[in-house]
């Protein structure tokens, strides 16, 4: 294993391990502010010394070493701005252990990596295994997209958190760089990570609820079990305002008129602003509801999920925190009048709405 270009922590001289664990916490370079819902992309370099295929000692020089793959890892700053990275595990086979890239990136900024700048390709020399604090700069205009992307990299975990930014019209770094492609609730939660949330097994289609339209203020993302009833489905609706005042207003409308609503004080870590759980029915034949507000995004999210699939508010709350880190990413252009969604299906009009859990009717 190579040494570590950088120190175990910012406030020592003590080396680092490229093995990891790795952790820090991503944040506004202006405003200091925490950043939620960016991507963290590990990458691990190997590489095997020219000749050899058995042991190699640690005095094999890099100008002999040979790429020999990479590991990666991925994953998600949480509602404070802090990532967490576990220790690399796997080592392919004879090699050696060359180099480790931490990338963090979030639409709206430039990216950050651990070995370099963006600006002038300059070496970076304040990166630290733990402890580190991830500076990003608001994307500047005219920067090339082109050139960000070639800085960013090819990892897949990237190229989809990018795939929006690329899409955009142009970025407005004074506003905030909202998103401006159509609202889009699909992206707030996979069909794996309702899984991983709840510990099911189930085979899930996806769609959206047939019991309202979809606008440019509202969309919905429906998971059906394709093996149990609606007691293992889930739901997220999510609603858009385009003030916090707003906001507000929405989210004391509809858990107005959830069944049996009590507000979580405090609200748990991660959640937004507010909460509210609702409950209706009784047994794995229920429904849990679960409101939250986020001023920052100026959005109501309301969740809803089957008794036997969330069988305590634990659960439906990992849903919901997962979700609540990408609202940022749901869009708020404009909608398309040939859009999906936009036209309900024959069966809501004659009255069928799964999962509804008494959806309040919003005067909107």
């Amino acid at each position: 294993m190579a040494t570590a270009p950088f120190p175990a922590r910012i406030d020592t001289t003590m080396p680092g391990t490229l093995i990891g664990p790795f952790d820090g916490r991503a944040v506004d370079a202006q405003s200091r502010r925490p950043i939620r819902g960016a991507v963290v992309w590990v990458s691990w370099r190997f590489c095997r010394a020219a000749g050899l295929s058995a042991r190699l000692d640690a005095s094999m020089r890099t100008s002999v070493c040979l790429p020999a793959g990479n590991e990666v890892w991925s994953g998600e700053t949480d509602a404070d701005g802090h990532y967490s990275v576990p220790q690399l595990k796997r080592f392919p086979g004879a090699v050696r252990l060359e180099g480790v890239t931490l990338v963090v990136y979030k639409h709206g900024y430039l990216g950050y990596r651990s070995d370099r700048y963006f600006e002038g390709a300059l070496q970076r020399h304040d990166f630290a295994q733990s402890r580190n604090e991830a500076r990003l700069d608001r994307y500047p205009e005219g920067t090339s997209h082109a050139e960000h992307l070639a800085f960013l990299g090819g990892a897949a975990a990237l190229r989809a958190a990018a795939r929006a930014e690329a899409l955009q019209i142009s970025v407005d770094t004074a506003s905030g760089a909202e998103i401006t492609g159509p609202l889009e609730a699909a992206a707030l939660l996979s069909v794996d990570e309702l899984r991983t949330a709840t510990g099911a097994s189930d085979a899930y289609a996806v769609d959206r609820l047939p019991d309202r339209p979809r606008t440019a203020r509202y969309d919905s993302v429906h998971f059906k079990s394709s093996s149990r009833g609606e007691e293992a489905d889930a739901a997220l609706r999510v609603f858009l305002a385009e003030s916090e005042e707003e906001a507000e207003k929405l989210f004391d409308e509809i858990i107005a008129e959830l069944p049996r609503a009590q507000a979580l004080d405090p609200v748990p870590s991660g959640l937004g602003a507010r909460a509210s759980l609702a409950r209706d029915g009784e047994g794995d034949h229920g429904l849990l509801g679960l409101a939250l507000l986020d001023r920052t995004d100026r959005a109501v999210l309301l969740v809803t999920c089957g008794a036997a699939l969330c069988k305590s508010a634990p659960l439906i709350e990992a849903i919901a925190r997962r979700a609540v880190t990408r609202l940022s990413r749901v869009g708020r252009g404009p909608l398309p009048a040939d859009a999906p969604g936009t036209v309900l299906p024959k069966a809501a009009e004659d009255g069928e709405a799964p999962l509804k859990l008494r959806e309040p009717g919003l005067h909107r």
